[in-house]
Formats: C-alpha cells, sequence, structure tokens
C-alpha cells in the first residue's frame, strides 16, 4: 500500500508525485483529500493495481496540458486487474478548452488561452483493450468527450 501524498503534492502540478505512486509497485494506492486539488497531466495506470480516491478528492486536467486528440486524465491501455474506488471523489476535465477550442475572454468562457483541436475522444478515464476491470462511485466531469 502507498499513499500518494508520499510523493509530495505540488498544487500547481501533481503529476509526478501521482504517478510515481502509481508506478510504485504498490498493489493500492490511496490518493487522499489534503483539501487541495491534485491537478495533474495526462496519468497512465498499470496492471494490477486499486487506486483509491478518498471521499473529497478533487484531480482536475492542468490546462494546456490535454492538447492530443486522445488525451485523458486517467489512460489504461491493455491493463488487466484494475479497479478505482473513489466515491465521493471527482475527476474533472476543462470541457471548454475542447471545444471552443481558441477562445476569448471578452466572451468569459475560459481563463486560459490556448488551442486545442477539436476533438470529442479526450475522457476523464480512458479504457483501452482492458480486462477485470472495476469502477466505483467516480464523478466524472467536463470531459471534451464521454466520460469513461
Amino acid at each position: 500500500m502507498a499513499r500518494a501524498a508520499w510523493w509530495g503534492l505540488d498544487e500547481e502540478d501533481a503529476t509526478e508525485a501521482l504517478q510515481t505512486a502509481i508506478l510504485s509497485g504498490a498493489k493500492r494506492v490511496i490518493v487522499p483529500n489534503l483539501g487541495r486539488d491534485w491537478v495533474v497531466k495526462p496519468i497512465r495506470l498499470v496492471p494490477n493495481l486499486e487506486l483509491v480516491l478518498e471521499p473529497g478528492v478533487v484531480i482536475p486536467a492542468k490546462r494546456g496540458e490535454y492538447t492530443g486528440k486522445t488525451d485523458s486524465v486517467f489512460t489504461a491501455q491493455d491493463v488487466v486487474h484494475f479497479s478505482l474506488d473513489s466515491y465521493g471523489a471527482v475527476i474533472r476535465m476543462q470541457k471548454l478548452d475542447y471545444v471552443v477550442g481558441k477562445v476569448s475572454i471578452e466572451f468569459g468562457w475560459a481563463r486560459w488561452f490556448g488551442h486545442y483541436e477539436r476533438a470529442d475522444r479526450r475522457m476523464a478515464l480512458a479504457l483501452r483493450g482492458c480486462e477485470n476491470v472495476r469502477i466505483y462511485g467516480v464523478t466524472l466531469r467536463d470531459s471534451g468527450g464521454d466520460g469513461i
């Protein structure tokens, strides 16, 4: 068992801590509610892992870091035996960035000025070629396409 907070929580970008915890070899990784968001770039999931997001945890996509047409907050590619236990947690993307593309502050649509190619395959949780996956209780919000 590992707690992602062991690797620290950088409020600007928690990707390294969370990805390192997931890659640590622990069979169970807990993301604790520290009262601050776990802002991340795309995260890769691994086989034989139970990922637990404590109630109240919010994992938002870091603005400007999901420019690929299939970039997702969490991606599991050919993963076997994975579970996500996350009652009361939220994984949130930045939908207006992905749908509108280049936006203008004059319309009040977004705070970030960037350019995304329009695509509907950016997901909060992407599962491709996986087996024996269990997802419990998570709220997926504001993805550029389907939530999962």
